[in-house]
């Protein structure tokens, strides 16, 4: 990919999220409180890294506040920057840590590939969670996570595993093909899920004793909350729904939670909740 597509492809998540980073936020604040995925974040900080009073976190992509929060709450001698590349996400990032009593945290709008607003040799550590996966310039934001970090510094990070291993994916995927039709190709972000292309990227950024774990966990989501969050106003599939209906294909948006529910009932174990 060129330059000039990742710059594309940035502005373009960018604008999803700016429209859809609130949605978002509910949907995993109000069905996810165990918040699995920071714990992992979390437990790989404390089993490699004891971290100084007064030390710095970056959190890249940490949209309305995770792991950032949780991780500013419990490491309260440490100082946390929450960074997205949303300017919507700060706000939330406040009011989440608002509610959880947390004051060790700041936020604000930054791009994971271009941290011009952070000096080099800044922080302790870096965490980002399930974002790398999504940025088209890797690398580079792979190299400004390096630049950033103090020498001996700890970069954490989480990736989703392979698509056949996760059944939101499958559904996701069996859902923009009972929208789109059977030859609907869709590229979900599953391009760091082979451990050894993982830890080539990392080291090409000339991280050392780089180290892959794999972990899961299940999600239990109410499906109207779900369903708002894939289908509704301000849903992942509403602009390609919007395209859709806008090229003549009628009952769209009646037809979408019903298609999604489908998908997911074909799936062994996985119900949508009610």
């Amino acid at each position: 990919m060129q330059k000039a597509d990742h710059a594309k492809v940035t502005a373009e998540q960018k604008a999803i999220w700016d429209d859809q980073a609130e949605t978002y936020a509910e949907l995993i604040l109000s069905n996810d409180p165990g918040d699995h995925a920071s714990k992992q974040v979390l437990d790989a900080i404390t089993k490699h890294r004891q971290l100084a009073a007064g030390s710095r976190v970056l959190d890249l992509a940490s949209s309305f506040g995770r792991p950032a929060v949780p991780l500013a709450r419990e490491l309260p001698h440490v100082s946390v920057i929450s960074t997205d590349l949303s300017s919507v996400s700060a706000p939330l990032v406040q009011k989440y840590a608002a509610a959880q009593g947390v004051t060790n945290i700041t936020a604000q709008a930054a791009d994971a590939q271009n941290l011009a607003d952070f000096s080099s040799n800044s922080f302790a550590a870096v965490t980002c969670s399930y974002g790398f996966m999504f940025m088209p310039d890797l690398d580079k934001a792979l190299q400004e996570a390096s630049r950033v970090l103090q020498p001996g510094g700890l970069l954490v990070a989480t990736v989703w595993g392979e698509a056949e291993n996760c059944q939101h994916a499958q559904a996701f995927q069996g859902f923009a093909k009972a929208l789109m039709g059977p030859k609907f190709s869709l590229s979900p972000p599953w391009p760091l899920t082979d451990p050894h292309a993982l830890k080539q990227h990392i080291q090409a950024a000339k991280f050392e004793n780089v180290k892959c774990a794999e972990y899961s966990h299940n999600f239990q989501f109410q499906f109207d909350d779900f369903a708002r969050f894939m289908v509704g106003p301000h849903g992942q599939f509403r602009p390609m729904l919007n395209k859709l209906q806008a090229a003549g294909n009628s009952n769209l948006y009646e037809q979408a939670p019903q298609a999604q529910r489908r998908m997911y009932a074909k799936l062994p174990g996985c119900i949508p909740c009610m």
